[in-house]
């Protein structure tokens, strides 16, 4: 018991550096992207010779992650309404009430 005490109280003080360490890792990401987005613009301006291109580039870049991230939110949102799951208990009800017949 007093080994599970003193692990349990070494998991509670790594939290702190958890979350530490996902707020880090969400800004290190946050740049990330902002970068590659920002040299995907920069690549247009160089080909095609327009500052209007590269703000393009950038903003489309933008636009379709935003469009990945709502098509996976709307999967994920579906997922939550447990679509098997209701079937599943539809076809029991639906089985069960022939059988009382």
């Amino acid at each position: 018991m007093e080994l599970v005490a003193l692990e349990f109280s070494l998991a509670i003080g790594s939290l702190p550096k958890i979350v530490g360490l996902v707020i880090a890792l969400f800004f290190l990401s946050l740049f990330a992207w902002l970068s590659i987005a920002a040299a995907v613009g920069w690549l247009a301006y160089a080909l095609l010779g327009s500052a209007g291109w590269g703000i393009a580039g950038f903003l489309a870049m933008q636009i379709i992650a935003l469009l990945v991230c709502r098509s996976l939110m709307a999967t994920y949102v579906k997922y939550l309404s447990l679509p098997n799951t209701r079937d599943f208990v539809k076809t029991m009800r639906e089985n069960f009430r022939e059988a009382t017949r």
